[in-house]
């Protein structure tokens, strides 16, 4: 007699008060053997369940299909820890099981998501002081979403020392006017537009804007006190789409909308890219309401990159303040520069993140 079914035999006879029972002790065997059969059952489901969800995410995240924005709204890393939880819990008892399922999650996590590389860099790399960038002939660049136009959270900026400054949802051309004289002194420009603003510390001649971009983007073509010339686009790409009920259709529906009537605007700011003159460096930065990796920012790729991918440094997710999980804010440069760090950094008066991303001159 098995171990098992001698513990349901003694089991049965504590049942009908010690008087053993042929009945009582072939209804435990059944019993008991339709309890391995169920524990069978939940195994194989949940691994199941974990390797379609694991490949299924893989081509999400790899891919970036429209159909599948829905998922990739979400990190990486919040769908491995997801798994890895119910991972824990199905397959406690197949320690096999367990481990090949936690280890493929985790390198999931290492090839797909940047928290981990960033998160690494910031044990290696050095944020860049003021004397350090000025032996090393760097550009400083700041992005800040200023919270509906607060100038206070604006004010945030000034103890980074910024060469370019990209601000979003920006205080009005009054109170900016003030900021850039406390900030750059007589020194300072600014190129201003109904959502976004550049500001730096130089000259800068605004670009005109057709209509359907000048909504959502400014752009100035900027020189340096220093002499460094480029032309700059400030972003505030269309809200985002905040619905995480993936078991509704119409959640489905929405962030396949949402990623298309985003492309279109990233097909303007490239269209605005190509039709820039001349061999300048290139920085675009902003609140881009989206990823970095997302898919409807591929045709961005070829143009400029985004910097923090390059060199980010720490927990760089911007949005919101209090809780960051999403890189909303970035600052993207063209192959002529060099990024050196970038990093995010908290604010009081934002329920964003401020972007500082430090970028060595092309000598």
């Amino acid at each position: 007699m098995s171990i098992s079914v001698a513990r349901s035999w003694e089991m049965c006879k504590k049942e009908v008060s010690g008087t053993p029972c042929i009945i009582s002790y072939t209804l435990c065997v059944k019993s008991h053997k339709a309890d391995i059969v169920i524990r069978v059952w939940i195994h194989r489901l949940a691994e199941t369940v974990s390797f379609v969800l694991f490949i299924v995410l893989l081509i999400g995240y790899t891919v970036r299909p429209d159909s599948l924005a829905a998922l990739t709204f979400f990190p990486v890393w919040a769908w491995a820890l997801l798994s890895m939880c119910l991972a824990l819990f199905t397959l406690r008892h197949n320690k096999r099981a367990l481990f090949i399922c936690l280890a493929g999650w985790l390198l999931f996590v290492l090839v797909l998501a940047e928290e981990p590389k960033s998160l690494l860099h910031g044990l290696a790399i050095s944020r860049p002081t003021p004397q350090t960038i000025s032996q090393h002939n760097l550009v400083t660049v700041v992005s800040l979403n200023c919270a509906g136009g607060s100038i206070d959270a604006v004010r945030e900026i000034l103890p980074v020392h910024p060469d370019i400054v990209l601000l979003q949802e920006v205080p009005s051309n009054a109170d900016m006017r003030p900021y850039a004289q406390e900030l750059f002194g007589d020194n300072g420009e600014i190129a201003y537009g109904p959502d976004t603003a550049i500001v730096v510390k130089g000259k800068l001649e605004q670009t005109p804007l057709p209509r359907s971009r000048n909504s959502f983007m400014t752009a100035a073509r900027i020189r340096l006190h220093s002499g460094f010339e480029a032309n700059v686009i400030c972003i505030r790409l269309r809200p985002p789409v905040i619905d995480t009920n993936i078991l509704s259709p119409a959640c489905w529906k929405n962030h396949r909308e949402d990623r298309k009537a985003r492309r279109k605007q990233i097909g303007e700011i490239v269209t605005q890219i190509d039709q820039i003159p001349g061999a300048l460096p290139l920085i675009l930065g902003g609140d881009f309401n989206v990823g970095a990796n997302d898919g409807c920012l591929r045709a961005l790729r070829s143009r400029v990159r985004d910097t923090f991918a390059k060199c980010g440094v720490g927990w760089g997710h911007t949005a919101i303040n209090t809780i960051p999980l999403f890189r909303v804010d970035q600052i993207w440069a063209g192959s002529a520069l060099k990024p050196v760090c970038v990093y995010a950094k908290k604010t009081k008066h934002s329920d964003h993140r401020m972007v500082i991303c430090h970028l060595a001159i092309p000598q």
